[in-house]
């Protein structure tokens, strides 16, 4: 097995390739807040050569849409603090007291995927260490499965199908490091009991009652909880999954904050878990499967999870399969309706499956599925991968476009632990679906289920938010959206402006662009941000027991309202649809839910949506409108990037197109610097005079990406981010080369390193891989240790105990497969066989005597049919009273049961049915 290279690297000189720093501690601290969470990351190198480093440089993971907030790097003896600026001006500066041989550290986004970030830092003395603390907030999944909130901490970038700019070179082993300390503080709403903290990902210590930086005299409290690895320190191979399960976390909410620093500036952040039952449709659904060379090892479960797809599908739907690697094919060239012969096509087909397919070709295959659907009634497009693309931004550029009319959905599954949450996340709200991750140890059957589900609901194209205040005035965010142009003075002087000599003596001879603005965003007329900026701008459409969260960012202009409450609107086919939700004010000033909402929209900007595709301002007419996208379509890439780097720089989040730059200064100086960083700005760019920190092209896309079709890397950024060329992600260790025949069987992966891999040298032992009240300041990064309550969870315990427990778990999963399998595909059984009676401890006697009674009954039911309802009700009240555990597997399957019963027998012969079939289960 090859093994590669991550960490923190420097290039000399003389020596052409990459040298890498030992990473000595790797800290992760998160405080879960209800349905958010902050985390310190810190991260700790030394330079133990007796040289000056110009320049390291490393990347690490980060779950999709988290906002760095704040970014600190110590060098040495010497604290540098980070400040969010435009990305090339950040560049700029980075670059220019490195120069000067200051210390400076420089923190960005990868152009090309959202969930990988770059730091830069320079001139490191020797013999002296780096210290990097990078601190991120998020909101948090809701995770149907046990009903409670999820934690993701990304432990690798992911392999990535495509080329992306950067080559891997050889290395000799570096350094063994202690691993990772992770500990996570859970904190709940004061009187919200937790019930549970788990980790289907990796063995976990769990203390309820107090946080891990409370002390030893503190009070106990039912909303507290804390949880570490149970060996303290590990090398993680896998994301590290928490689930928090507590008491009403998916109740709606809505919760106003006043921003600490800006005047009259708040935000809003309303959520919920929505319960609700609609008629179902009846759509067309496509499966899009990813059957590439690295799902070889999920090749068994997917099969197992789609023949359950299958047979939840409700009568009436029409169904295609779409296969694809590094091309695609689809089970019909059209998709079919719904009905014996086609589910037992199907199903052929799928326990045929192989990871046989190549690559990676996404794209071609999600444009093949559009291309081919049925025009005439709505599709639901539900994708499983287990890998990533490099062209995301392509992906969802054309999903986008494709789904604005409302008539389709897409619905991403992302499989394993190497899938980019930047990749499933951006499908699903270009596709106006819900994303599910599944990790190694989770089930995927229920998830594909409960994603059917939700592609089952209807298509509601009208979702809006409304705010109500307490002079009962309503606000419109979409009335908001009506914004001022500030073209600046229209008529100009030209009668007292001084004639320019066409044969001047005194002219000095310029370069053609010396007096060129190098401002990209000079000449775009100024826009005022709306009074209530809506994020995401489109209302995402509620899923059952799917959170949806909705933030709102109400200007300055908008200060002498106080609301009162949020009122979220649409239309059903079976009428209108309404949820009122009180608004709950912050008693003390912060900026979470403010950078929480600047980073929601500053992501829609970035891929190409947002609120500035539908703002509108005056047209030439009195009374009249015009799009602000139509009125100035080639400059609205610009608008869009302006927009996204202005909320970025005013909010203090970084992005795509803003970075944090660290240069050394105290934090007096730093909150000066950002309040002149956002002036400049928000003012219209730099003033020549006092601002040697110029808007430049934005040249670091460009300079880091090869000639097309080269092998060739600049020298000057070669090896620029760590990625290594492999399907296994190991951190900071010898890189081997990899056989033409390794290649061959990897050809889908490309790019990937782990974040918290301890860079375990050849021959040792590998670690254990195994309402306005919540968002109150997060707990001190310090840890501690509270001897309280602290007990292993289930997944902790000897591991003959959990073999035991997986084999159980093993047993009921096969049993419910064998039990699905013989359903026919109007919800019925036939029978139930001799050998499935035997598994389900059915009495046969019982069993055949049952359906004896039922023909002689005046029921005039034949003995085949009589032995199907009998069989069919047996089934129901089975799973229903022995596999409880498993509902979200089998619940579409039931509902297609009852309806076939329904269809086929009398109300007083089902009632009978019913207690017959408990009785035999019950035996």
């Amino acid at each position: 097995m090859p093994r590669h290279i991550c960490g923190c690297y420097y290039f000399q000189s003389t020596i052409p390739q990459r040298q890498y720093l030992p990473q000595v501690r790797l800290d992760a601290h998160t405080t879960i807040l209800s349905t958010a969470s902050r985390t310190v990351l810190k991260q700790k190198f030394i330079n133990a050569s007796e040289d000056e480093l110009e320049e390291i440089r490393y990347a690490f993971p980060l779950f999709d849409g988290v906002s760095v907030v704040d970014f600190v790097c110590k060098v040495g003896d010497r604290t540098i603090y980070g400040l969010v600026k435009e990305k090339a001006e950040a560049q700029k500066t980075y670059e220019e007291a490195k120069g000067r041989g200051e210390k400076a550290a420089l923190l960005e986004q990868l152009p090309d995927s959202a969930d990988v970030f770059t730091t830069s830092v320079s001139n490191i003395p020797k013999n002296s260490s780096v210290e990097v603390s990078i601190t991120y907030i998020q909101e948090l999944k809701h995770d149907a499965q046990v009903d409670g909130v999820r934690l993701t901490v990304p432990t690798s970038i992911s392999p990535r199908y495509g080329s992306y700019p950067g080559e891997l070179m050889e290395q000799s082993a570096v350094d063994d490091t202690e691993g990772i300390s992770l500990t996570i503080d859970v904190c709940m709403a004061e009187g919200i009991p937790i019930k549970k903290v788990i980790s289907p990902s990796h063995p976990i210590e769990v203390s309820l009652g107090s946080l891990s930086t409370s002390t030893s005299d503190e009070d106990h409290s039912i909303s507290k909880a804390y949880a570490t690895l149970s060996l303290q320190t590990s090398q993680l191979e896998k994301d590290f999954v928490l689930q928090v399960v507590a008491k009403d976390v998916g109740i709606p909410q809505a919760i106003l904050e006043t921003h600490s620093t800006l005047p009259n500036q708040r935000a809003l952040m309303a959520t919920l878990v929505p319960k609700f039952n609609l008629k179902s449709q009846k759509p067309e659904i496509i499966f899009i499967v990813d059957r590439s060379g690295s799902m070889r090892g999920e090749i068994t479960t997917l099969v197992s999870a789609l023949k359950v797809f299958l047979k939840s599908i409700p009568v009436g739907c029409m169904f295609n399969i779409c296969s694809f690697g590094s091309n695609h094919s689809f089970l019909w060239p059209t998709s079919q309706l719904y009905n014996q012969d086609t589910l037992a096509e199907a199903i052929d087909h799928v326990s045929g499956f192989g990871a046989d397919l190549g690559g990676t070709e996404t794209l071609s295959a999600v444009k093949g599925c559009f291309e081919a659907r049925l025009t005439e009634m709505p599709t639901e497009l539900m994708l499983l991968t287990d890998g990533d693309i490099w062209s995301q931004q392509e992906m969802f550029n054309y999903i986008n476009e494709q789904t604005k009319a409302g008539d389709v959905r897409v619905f991403p599954i992302g499989i394993g632990g190497g899938v980019s949450s930047a990749l499933i996340e951006g499908i699903a709200r270009a596709g106006h679906g819900f994303a599910q991750m599944v990790a190694n140890n989770e089930k995927l059957d229920s998830k594909i289920v409960r994603m059917l589900k939700g592609a089952l609901t209807p298509h509601i194209k009208d979702y809006r938010l409304e705010v109500k205040y307490d002079d009962n005035s309503v606000d419109s965010v979409t009335e908001s959206l009506h914004v001022h142009l500030h073209l600046g003075d229209k008529k100009s002087d030209k009668t007292a402006a001084k004639p320019i000599s066409l044969y001047d003596t005194d002219t000095v001879k310029e370069h053609p662009k010396a007096n060129e603005s190098t401002d990209i965003f000079a000449g775009l007329p100024k826009i005022d941000r709306p009074r209530i900026l809506q994020a995401p701008h489109e209302m995402p459409p509620p899923f059952p027991f799917n959170r949806t969260c909705v933030y709102l960012l109400l200007s300055p202009a908008a200060a002498d309202a106080k609301p009162k409450s949020v009122v979220l609107k649409g239309t059903s086919p079976q009428g209108p649809l309404e949820l009122e939700i009180p608004i709950e004010v912050r008693k003390t000033p912060d900026q979470m839910i403010h950078q929480l909402a600047a980073r929601k929209a500053t992501q829609e900007l970035e891929e190409g949506r947002g609120w500035i595709t539908e703002a509108v301002t005056d047209g030439d007419k009195p009374g009249e409108t015009t799009p602000i996208s139509k009125r100035y379509p080639t400059k609205a890439a610009l608008l869009q990037r302006r927009e996204a780097v202005r909320l970025g720089v005013e909010f203090q989040v970084g992005g795509k197109y803003c970075s944090f730059v660290a240069v050394e200064a105290n934090e007096a100086e730093m909150a000066k610097q950002r309040q002149q960083a956002l002036d400049r700005f928000v003012n219209g760019g730099s003033d020549k005079e006092t601002d040697d920190w110029d808007i430049i092209d934005d040249g670091f896309e460009r300079r880091d990406r090869r000639n097309p079709g080269s092998g060739e890397t600049p020298k000057a950024h070669q090896g620029f981010l760590s990625f290594s060329p492999g399907p296994r992600l190991m951190g900071m260790e010898t890189a081997v080369d990899v056989s033409e025949e390794e290649k061959e069987d990897s050809s889908d992966t490309d790019r990937g390193f782990a974040l918290f891999d301890g860079g375990t040298p050849p021959g040792s032992a590998q670690g254990n891989s195994g309402a306005g009240r919540f968002l109150k300041s997060a707990a001190s990064s310090d840890s501690g240790d509270s001897p309280t309550m602290r007990f292993l969870k289930a997944n902790v315990s000897s591991s003959e105990g959990k073999e035991e427990t997986d084999s159980a778990f093993a047993d009921k999963g096969r049993l419910l497969e064998n039990i699905i399998a013989q359903q026919s595909f109007e919800g019925s059984w036939a029978s139930v066989s001799v050998s499935l009676r035997k598994k389900m401890g059915i009495n046969s006697d019982h069993y055949n005597k049952a359906i004896d009674d039922l023909v002689k009954s005046e029921s005039s039911l034949d003995r085949g049919k009589a032995e199907a309802a009998l069989s069919t009700a047996i089934v129901v009240v089975y799973l229903k009273e022995k596999l409880a555990d498993e509902e979200e597997t089998w619940e579409l399957i039931v509902e297609k049961a009852k309806s076939w019963l329904e269809d086929n027998l009398d109300e007083g012969i089902r009632e009978a049915l019913w207690a017959t079939a408990t009785a035999i289960v019950q035996a």
